[in-house]
């Protein structure tokens, strides 16, 4: 039964659609589609919010028979038959004319359906749609193992995930460890790898379901942060769970999603604390710490450098001599860091103002000197200028001190090839010393 207009997928506009929306999205939205909003609560097991909201929504500017009834099916999702009950006799009262309760006795003749609802003829029908829903299942209640699990790789219609969310619901305290088995060995690291999309809506769902439980939002959080969605990721990692916590796993996504940010240093914060709760895991931890040190270590080498770069030309040179320096006491052998410590130092040298700059050696007019004196009679160069052009001397005295050749047609690269340029000249020396 189809219970959402044409063009709107399950009741929602989906921004992403290989993800269901977030209940915080839910809540900042509410007023503005108030009715399916609050059946998505109802899927999430959200009672609190739902009861929360059932003290406000009656103030809404759309409030009537139809909005009554979407809560009372919202309810019925969460399991709470005795609510959902009451809402449909408020529904009823709001417009006995549609016949919502039967008068089989003739209890409310003076309120008997007439026909004269003021609701349109397709709120009408969509009012009867729910229920004929609640009333089919209101003696019904899915529960695991006696109901099996809906297919992970389904189309997720209206009634799929109704269905799903029932059975979360319907299923006694006692049962919920085998639950857990059950829907992990669903969707394992094979199904993951052949459908990616279909293992994050699977995922997602039982993400903002069963938030209690952390596998579902580290399975969702790696899922997103491989499609790039770095907020949803984020979303899932934040305020975690007890289980979370303990879990070396949730420390390593939370340092790549630092990493994906720019945050080197929150990523390398994190990598230290996955590796310390590895540690405290079996024999087996001690590989896992190893596999987070390799991380650590690959994106201090392969980042590094261009996060130090990237703050020192956006002008936040303390954050970038700070990051340096952690840098090189992390890995003081690892010579590029070394030599970018010299690159920064003679920048700054560069561009200090000409009052503390030394004295011009000979008569050099407005002239300064770059760099310290190495070999002056054939590397000391004299410059003015643009930035640029310092620049490129700069380029060629580094060239001169390491014996490396200089590049072709060096003095007309532009600032960004002139760093890469640099850079690549960089590694090539740490490979001489």
């Amino acid at each position: 039964m189809q219970l959402w207009p044409a063009g709107v997928q399950n009741g929602i506009p989906q921004r992403n659609p290989v993800a269901w929306p977030l209940v915080s999205d839910l809540l900042d939205q509410l007023e503005d589609d108030p009715g399916s909003r609050l059946i998505w609560l109802g899927r999430y097991g959200r009672l609190s919010a739902l009861v929360s909201e059932s003290t406000k929504i009656t103030r809404h500017p759309d409030w009537g028979p139809l909005l009554a009834l979407e809560l009372a099916w919202a309810l019925r999702l969460c399991g709470d038959f005795i609510a959902s009950d009451r809402w449909i006799l408020v529904a009823h009262r709001l417009d006995p004319a549609l016949g919502l309760i039967p008068d089989r006795w003739g209890l409310w003749r003076d309120q008997s359906a007439s026909g004269n609802s003021p609701l349109a003829v397709e709120e009408q029908q969509k009012a009867r749609d729910l229920l004929e829903l609640l009333r089919d299942m209101r003696w019904q209640q899915p529960c695991f193992p006696f109901t099996p699990l809906p297919d992970w790789r389904g189309d997720w219609q209206d009634d799929q995930l109704n269905g799903f969310a029932l059975l979360l619901a319907g299923t006694p305290i006692e049962q919920q460890l085998s639950l857990k088995q059950a829907l992990m060995a669903a969707v394992g690291e094979q199904e993951l790898a052949a459908d990616a999309d279909a293992a994050l809506r699977w995922w997602s769902f039982l993400a903002e379901a069963w938030p209690e439980w952390g596998y579902p939002r580290l399975k969702s959080a790696d899922l997103a942060l491989a499609k790039g969605d770095l907020s949803s990721c984020g979303h899932w990692l934040a305020s975690p769970s007890a289980d979370l916590e303990a879990s070396p796993w949730f420390f390593d996504l939370a340092a790549r999603l630092a990493l994906a940010s720019g945050d080197l240093t929150a990523a390398m914060e994190l990598w230290g604390r996955a590796m310390a709760k590895a540690v405290e895991l079996d024999s087996a931890g001690q590989d896992l710490a190893e596999l987070f040190h390799q991380r650590r270590r690959n994106a201090r080498r392969t980042q590094g450098p261009d996060c130090v770069r990237s703050l020192h030309r956006s002008g936040d040179v303390a954050a970038a001599v700070e990051l340096l320096a952690l840098l090189i006491q992390e890995d003081p052998q690892w010579q590029p860091f070394n030599a970018l410590e010299k690159e920064l130092s003679t920048f700054e040298g560069a561009s200090s103002p000409a009052e503390s700059a030394p004295e011009p050696v000979g008569d050099t007019g407005s002239e300064v000197s770059i760099g310290p004196a190495v070999n002056r009679d054939q590397t000391d160069r004299v410059v003015t200028g643009s930035g640029i052009e310092r620049f490129s001397a700069f380029l060629e005295r580094f060239c001169t001190q390491t014996d490396l050749s200089m590049p072709p047609a060096s003095q007309g690269l532009s600032p960004e090839a002139l760093a890469r340029t640099l850079s690549m000249a960089e590694d090539r020396a740490a490979l001489l010393d």
